[in-house]
């Protein structure tokens, strides 16, 4: 899927195989990402690694969260 993107030179992007993942209509390929990464209000790029993995090397443009800064439970949920 992402293996081969290279946008940030000290980004190590781990992809997975297409007949492992899911949702194999979410994903997209390199090439894809690339032209809309730049275009404004068009795609944004999260990062869930940890604080210290992202400030090492990211994707430009990322933004890093963490799982609990998207999620809440509710009712014990």
């Amino acid at each position: 899927a992402l293996s081969g993107l290279l946008i940030w030179p000290r980004v190590k992007v781990v992809g997975v195989e297409e007949e492992e993942y899911p949702a194999t209509e979410l994903l997209v390929d390199p090439t894809w990402l690339e032209e809309r990464l730049g275009q404004v209000g068009r795609l944004r790029a999260v990062d869930f690694r940890e604080e210290s993995d992202y400030w090492e090397g990211h994707i430009e443009g990322a933004v890093n969260l963490w799982k609990t800064d998207i999620t809440r439970e509710t009712d014990g949920i």
